[in-house]
């Protein structure tokens, strides 16, 4: 027997839904994801490379009255309830 931890990493195709990669009750165990986002207010004002894992990569405005209008329309799409897609992804 083995001790060692497994790690399998799987790529969804664009379109494709989470359930039917077996995510299903093991989405706590998630550690990485890589997505085309737009979301609506933000200052970049097209779509983008979302990346996250340890932390959130999204681009920000990059001086004040920016920034803070940039992170209000990030808790804008945080106050809505989550996609039936990523609801695996959940706490």
């Amino acid at each position: 027997m083995d001790d060692r931890a497994k790690v399998d990493r799987s790529s969804i195709p664009s379109g494709a839904q989470l359930r039917g990669f077996g995510i299903g009750g093991f989405g706590e165990l998630v550690t990485r994801l890589v997505a085309t986002a737009e979301i609506p207010g933000l200052s970049i004002g097209k779509s983008f490379k979302l990346r996250g894992a340890d932390a959130l990569s999204v681009p920000l405005a990059q001086n004040p009255r920016g920034l803070l209008s940039d992170l209000a329309a990030i808790e804008a799409v945080l106050a809505k309830p989550a996609l039936k897609e990523l609801e695996a992804l959940g706490d």
